[in-house]
């Protein structure tokens, strides 16, 4: 549903990027150790873009 509205968003997960269906591949995964610093460098690049 994301997708389709054009909401961007971030998975932050501990799997591998290769469970991910296909129509992911451009989302930005934050994988296992996520530090605070990471995600919040990911969500001001998500909301400027």
């Amino acid at each position: 549903m994301l997708l389709t509205r054009g909401v961007p968003f971030l998975f932050t997960t501990g799997y591998d990027g290769s469970i991910f269906p296909p129509r992911f591949a451009d989302i930005v995964r934050c994988e296992k150790p996520i530090t605070v610093r990471r995600v919040t460098e990911v969500i001001d690049r998500l909301i400027h873009a």
